[in-house]
């Protein structure tokens, strides 16, 4: 047997409000279920002690919520219901609590919440006694499992990408549980370098042929989702840059040549600069992508780039 008065699971609860005559009444302030326990009042005299005959038996219980299925997936129908052994009075009704606010849509008398599971649903819920602040039962975490989300791709840095410099995509999405795998996608092919696995996807030294849409797939125990298509454009200076000659052949007094300059660039090329013999040509024709001579003369001969 243990003294209450001496025992700090029960420091500041319990108060005796008898007499040493013949009340014994005991109370017990801020009930938990751990309390309930058999209670026994024990007499102390002169000469002896005695204890009341088969004590006074305490239950007390608690509002309990309980979630049905136990794994609840979004899409699927679940239940939650409070339970208690308490018997409650007409005057008395049960509350629902979804992250500690009230649901005021939540029927009267009605124990058990039902729809159908969303991402939206992952909340905290408990159940309680209306207009009793302090009946209320501990609060259940309802985890809904559904396939990635919202998936999308960031490139950093941001803004124009550069031959030669490193790009980095991040694959982003919303998933319970999370995202377990990844795939990268270039032009609808997966990349199958041990880079593709991951969520980050870097490319260092890039190049004009990294150039392209890509994409990724997250993957979680659920299911799948994908990312909308990403263009990365890389952007080098003029490339592979050639002069073509029409007509070709020889070339007579008092004809027409056109030169062409051919050039892969990116951005397109914004200004051509043509070149006789080393020198700049500063006519308005020396600035176009081609450059016309007509009747042509002896003098014009040369070479041009």
């Amino acid at each position: 047997m243990i003294d209450l008065a001496e025992t700090p699971d029960y420091e500041g609860r319990v108060e005796y409000r008898g007499n040493k005559e013949h009340d014994c009444t005991l109370r017990v302030r801020d009930l938990r279920e751990s309390d309930s326990k058999t209670y026994f009042f024990r007499f102390i005299t002169d000469k002896d002690s005695y204890y009341g005959q088969g004590g006074s038996t305490l239950s007390v219980t608690d509002l309990q919520v309980e979630v049905n299925p136990a794994t609840v997936t979004e899409g699927q129908r679940v239940k939650l219901t409070c339970r208690t052994t308490c018997t409650l009075s007409d005057s008395q009704d049960l509350i629902w609590y979804k992250n500690k606010l009230p649901l005021s849509t939540t029927n009267l008398y009605n124990n058990y919440l039902q729809f159908t599971a969303s991402s939206e649903d992952s909340r905290s819920y408990s159940c309680g006694v209306r207009d009793h602040e302090n009946l209320s039962s501990t609060a259940v975490t309802l985890s809904v499992r559904y396939p990635p989300k919202s998936t999308s791709v960031s490139v950093s840095p941001s803004g124009e990408i550069v031959e030669g410099s490193s790009v980095t995509l991040t694959c982003i999405s919303n998933a319970n549980p999370p995202v377990q795998r990844y795939t990268w996608f270039k032009n609808s092919r997966a990349i199958t370098s041990w880079r593709g696995s991951e969520q980050s996807y870097t490319i260092k030294d890039i190049k004009p042929s990294d150039s392209g849409e890509y994409y990724c797939e997250a993957v979680n125990g659920v299911g799948r989702g994908w990312s909308p298509h990403i263009p990365i454009k890389v952007q080098y200076p003029p490339k592979s840059t050639s002069v073509s000659v029409s007509p070709s052949g020889e070339i007579v007094e008092g004809g027409s040549v056109t030169l062409t300059c051919s050039s892969n660039a990116n951005p397109p090329v914004q200004r051509y600069t043509w070149f006789k013999n080393s020198r700049a040509i500063t006519s308005w024709r020396g600035s176009e992508q081609s450059y016309t001579i007509k009747d042509i003369k002896p003098s014009d001969s040369g070479e041009y780039y």
